[in-house]
């Protein structure tokens, strides 16, 4: 077992930035400074290019961060070496929690360089027909140092619009499309708080379709994830609903309904399907395979332990119920303890290794491990080591150093399979980041205010 320090945490702190720039949630206003007190550093991460340079920078979302009459951040960190300013080069600033969420969401311009998305979870719809906190995306050009390529709004009150985000080209024409979902939208007063799904295509998110509750597919908006599961090349799109995950075939007549799904995986486990992610070919068949986690699955009568489940890729339409443990279904791995949440987050590293095999990280946030209550691990999987036999044990760990950190909260990777581990809960709500090389369970340096940083992942 490795253990890693989150190094430098910050308590309370107003930073100067001197030379920085920043836009505010798309309307454009620069701030000077920022607290970070309770900001919850880590909620929220990722990389994306954002100054053109070529290099992926790195991103700490921190939707209580205080700046001016706003609440909520984006910071901004530039590749150095081998690895990070250790300030910001660049604060993003909003309102209504901006930073929630954030998510790489591939190239939406065609331009070459990745494009990418941030919740304000608070945000006022459109400011229009409704400003009622139903949340905001705003969606940016990379390379640009924050140009808006379009403000997406929630439809209803209270929706939590962009509590997911997920970026993905579905119709296979070259741009990426935007992915959004709304757990708490409301679109009928018979299906109150049922969530939704929208979908923006790229290149100017102008054409949409809306994938709204029904009384037989309940619970949208969770998670979302997108990756080529078929074997046809295009990306495919997986949601979470109440009991179930729906999986959708990209192409060109790309067209979901939730009536006619092509995949759906069924399970009783609690809170199945509140993380998803496509992590890519694992047992050599051609076929992507697939991450879901039920993070407050019950285990051995121990409440909130958390189970992974691993999904086999494949052609055609497919139903699997894993109470059967069907032979769809390459592994199921599960948390050590009670409310330890394991499955809450998952990060793909690609292939760290070099044996052909896709590896990924998987995290526990509210772990009791190495003598800290609520600390948090994270827990490193080899492709090869992933099978019908898999469990915690095949996995490298690493533990969180304080109590009550929440580490894992927030997982999201580099193009080089580093790590970065969010420990949002870590002094008082402050927050913070690390930053790991899984072969080594080395530290990569430099970070956020509230720690060391860091895509592909999840958070919340």
């Amino acid at each position: 077992m490795k253990k890693i320090i989150q190094g430098g945490l910050a308590l309370a702190m107003a930073l100067s930035f001197i030379g920085c720039s920043g836009s505010g949630g798309g309307d454009g206003s620069v701030d000077s400074s920022i607290t970070l007190t309770n900001s919850r550093q880590g909620s929220a991460g990722g990389f994306v290019d954002i100054d053109g340079d070529g290099d992926e920078d790195k991103i700490v979302g921190a939707p209580y961060a205080e700046a001016a009459s706003k609440t909520g951040a984006l910071l901004v960190y530039t590749r150095e070496g081998e690895g990070y300013g250790t300030r910001p080069s660049m604060v993003l600033t909003g309102d209504d929690n901006f930073g929630f969420s954030f998510a790489n969401v591939g190239d939406v311009d065609k331009d070459g360089i990745d494009d990418f998305a941030v919740c304000a979870l608070n945000g006022s719809g459109d400011g229009a027909s409704d400003p009622s906190l139903s949340g905001s995306v705003y969606v940016y050009r990379g390379g640009t140092g924050g140009e808006l390529i379009k403000k997406l709004s929630g439809e209803y009150p209270l929706a939590k619009f962009g509590y997911a985000i997920a970026g993905g080209d579905l119709d296979g024409d070259g741009y990426s499309d935007v992915i959004a979902g709304a757990p708490f939208n409301t679109s009928d007063p018979a299906l109150q708080s049922q969530g939704a799904v929208y979908l923006y295509f790229g290149p100017d998110l102008t054409r949409t379709i809306s994938l709204y509750a029904t009384s037989a597919v309940k619970g949208l908006g969770w998670s979302a994830a997108s990756g080529d599961v078929n074997g046809d090349g295009t990306d495919d799109l997986l949601i979470s609903a109440s009991g179930k995950v729906l999986g959708f075939y990209g192409g060109p007549a790309f067209s979901p309904s939730l009536s006619a799904p092509d995949v759906t995986v069924t399970s009783a486990a609690t809170g199945f399907g509140r993380t998803l992610a496509v992590l890519g070919d694992i047992d050599g068949d051609g076929f992507g395979e697939f991450a879901i986690g039920a993070p407050k699955a019950v285990v051995n009568d121990g409440k909130e332990t958390g189970c992974l489940y691993v999904i086999k890729g494949g052609t055609g339409t497919r139903t699997i119920d894993l109470s059967t443990n069907p032979s769809d279904l390459l592994a199921k791995i599960c948390g050590a303890g009670p409310f330890d949440r394991f499955g809450f987050a998952i990060a793909l590293a690609g292939d760290i290794d070099e044996d052909g095999k896709p590896d990924f990280a998987v995290s526990a946030p509210l772990c009791n491990c190495a003598g800290k209550p609520m600390g948090g691990k994270v827990y490193f999987f080899k492709g090869k080591d992933v099978n019908s036999a898999s469990t915690l044990s095949s996995a490298t760990s690493f533990d969180a150093m304080i109590e009550g950190q929440g580490y894992g909260v927030c997982l999201a990777a580099n193009a080089e399979g580093n790590i970065m581990i969010g420990g949002p809960l870590s002094n008082g709500n402050t927050g913070g980041v690390s930053m790991i090389d899984p072969a080594t369970g080395a530290p990569v340096t430099g970070g956020s205010s509230g720690g060391d940083t860091g895509g592909s992942g999840s958070c919340h």
